[in-house]
């Protein structure tokens, strides 16, 4: 079931980071050091700009 919840810019913006940090997290219990770094090298190289781009259109600044 879906509430529709009527969220501030910031609140979407803290609600992602809270996401991601734990899906960094959950990487970081079930991955060796080398493994976290070498996927979170990939990950920071392949969605730099997407991440950008989709915290923009929550701000709604584009």
């Amino acid at each position: 079931m879906q509430h529709k919840i009527k969220l501030t810019a910031r609140e979407k913006i803290n609600i992602w980071l809270d996401l991601c940090d734990f899906s960094f997290r959950l990487m970081k219990n079930a991955l060796s050091v080398t493994e976290l770094e070498k996927r979170l090298k990939k990950i920071r190289q392949a969605h730099l700009k997407e991440d950008r781009l989709f915290l923009l259109k929550l701000a709604g600044l584009k």
